[in-house]
């Protein structure tokens, strides 16, 4: 899928290939048929979080640019899509529309 496209889609995790929890600020999450785990780091949180909410790719792009105001937004904005097309990839996000 093109980046423009994915933009305007919603993302979520998904919670029949996985397994989560935020303990102390932090998310960790096991994947069930890779029997991985996973810890993200401070960026990658907020980008989990506002997926939990539902929201789409550029909104969460959105948040995490008003967080971190010194960082390039084209720079934050390819970083972002690509952590999403990635958990996309292993079924850990899912797309909506709504």
């Amino acid at each position: 899928m093109k980046q423009e496209q994915i933009l305007e889609k919603y993302v979520m995790p998904n919670d029949k290939l996985i397994s989560w929890r935020e303990i102390d600020n932090e998310t960790v999450f096991l994947h069930k048929e890779e029997k991985a785990f996973y810890e993200l780091n401070n960026t990658a949180n907020l980008v989990w979080k506002k997926a939990v909410e539902r929201r789409k790719v550029k909104e969460i792009i959105d948040a995490v640019g008003k967080k971190y105001k010194n960082v390039n937004k084209w720079v934050l904005k390819k970083d972002i899509v690509n952590f999403i097309s990635d958990l996309l990839d292993k079924k850990i996000f899912l797309l909506g529309n709504e």
